[in-house]
């Protein structure tokens, strides 16, 4: 859910107690300093503007969550990424399966002609710049006002990636909406707002029109995971929630944006770390050892095992029988150490995180995208070690390097699907 804040009072009586939501993202809450949003039942978790005019009265901006306390009871959450203004990050990580988390991230962008100079360009950038730092990581959804009007622009490359029917009621766009679209498809993310929906409206209605500037976006593969995709005008809820006539007219009317709702599956690799036994499906899983903790003392207890091996091997004459037996007892003395020294987990290779490491490459994929994806690799682990005043020219070489690649991709898959039709329409 992402509401615009205008007051706890209007959030708490028409929305959060009647609609009961479990984590709820707001944009725009113009809080100051450390000052949050105060909830009964939720925990807050926000980021204020730190630049502010010196004869502002008020805050502006600003983005934050509300969790829900079931949540807090089950998951720890955590601020993952607060360092660029208008976007937070949070981590939440199940208590019982360490290894089960996610992020979520609300985010802010203003208008285009806004007093505040925001380069929408470069917020993009540093969006894509966050995903692609944290690829390690689950990204269930980025929500937010973007102030992007999308339209009917494509979010996907058409022909090669397939998407659900996006139900477009807004026909403008504006250069934020550009902007945000060739984001989406450089990470692989798409707009939720008018697909697996239920109630699809404008998410900005006031007195100079109606438009679609609020978003929920998620990654192509987390598209199953979100149902149920609603927007609410303000005053809908006010009136389903009997607070019409309790609620100040003035509040009222300075509510123009709505409420974006929907659900969410959580569909997460979690790995036990206590499961070592389970072998009835071998096949299936995997132990991987925590090597960046060897004690020093490492084989030494197998020293005497080792030692045998080496004197098999000095009688076995060459001989390639004697040499694979004395291989596979040097590799069961090493596997016994490491059982009984280093920390490690079960991985289950049917989660999505195993397939999506073992996946094939894509038919349109060639080794010149395999050159440049290495070059913006080594370039994004320059730019993240790099300490000192060159990290500011490393982070553009990053960028430059990244969005060589993002085109590369999006003209392979053209190229592609081009020679696909080619060869469809000769063969008929």
């Amino acid at each position: 859910m992402e509401p615009k804040c205008v007051g706890n009072y209007i959030l708490r009586h028409a929305c959060i107690q009647h609609m009961d939501l479990d984590i709820i993202g707001v944009a725009e809450t113009h809080l100051r300093n450390e000052k949050g949003l105060d909830f009964p039942g939720y925990a807050w978790f926000g980021h204020n503007r730190t630049v502010l005019h010196h004869k502002a009265k008020c805050g502006s901006g600003g983005v934050g969550f509300l969790i829900k306390d079931c949540i807090m009871s089950r998951y720890h959450v955590s601020v993952f990424d607060n360092n660029n203004e208008g976007t937070l990050w949070l981590k939440l990580t199940d208590k019982i399966a360490s290894s089960c988390n996610f992020l979520i991230c609300v985010c802010y962008l203003p208008p285009e002609y806004s007093t505040r100079n925001v380069d929408a360009s470069d917020f993009f950038d540093t969006l894509m710049l966050q995903i692609a730092s944290y690829k390690d990581y689950t990204v269930g959804y980025i929500c937010g006002d973007f102030n992007s009007r999308c339209s009917s622009l494509l979010d996907f490359i058409e022909g090669t990636d397939t998407l659900p029917h996006r139900d477009v009621i807004d026909n403008v766009v504006n250069n934020h909406g550009r902007l945000m679209c060739d984001f989406l498809i450089n990470a692989n993310y798409c707009i939720l707002n008018g697909r697996n929906d239920e109630l699809n409206d404008f998410t900005c209605v006031s007195v100079k029109g109606s438009s679609v500037v609020d978003y929920c976006v998620c990654p192509y593969e987390s598209v199953n995971n979100i149902c149920n995709f609603k927007v609410f005008r303000p005053s809908t809820l006010i009136q389903e929630s009997g607070s019409v006539g309790t609620v100040d007219a003035k509040c009222t009317a300075k509510i123009d944006h709505s409420f974006l709702v929907w659900t969410y599956d959580i569909d997460i690799s979690c790995d036990s770390d206590d499961d070592f036994t389970d072998t009835s499906h071998p096949e299936e899983s995997y132990v991987r050892y925590d090597t960046t903790a060897v004690p020093d003392n490492f084989l030494s207890n197998t020293a005497g095992s080792l030692q045998d091996v080496i004197h098999k091997l000095e009688l076995s004459g060459g001989q390639q029988l004697d040499i694979d037996d004395a291989f596979n007892n040097f590799r069961t003395a090493v596997k016994q150490e490491m059982d009984s020294t280093l920390p490690r987990k079960r991985i289950m290779m049917s989660k999505r995180n195993d397939r999506k490491r073992r996946r094939c490459k894509k038919p349109w994929w060639n080794d010149s995208l395999t050159d440049s994806w290495n070059d913006m690799c080594s370039a994004e682990r320059s730019w993240c070690k790099q300490k000192g005043p060159r990290r500011k020219h490393l982070r553009h070489v990053y960028v430059q390097k990244r969005k060589h690649f993002d085109r590369a991709v999006r003209r392979a898959k053209r190229q592609h699907t081009q020679d696909t039709m080619r060869e469809s329409h000769r063969t008929l």
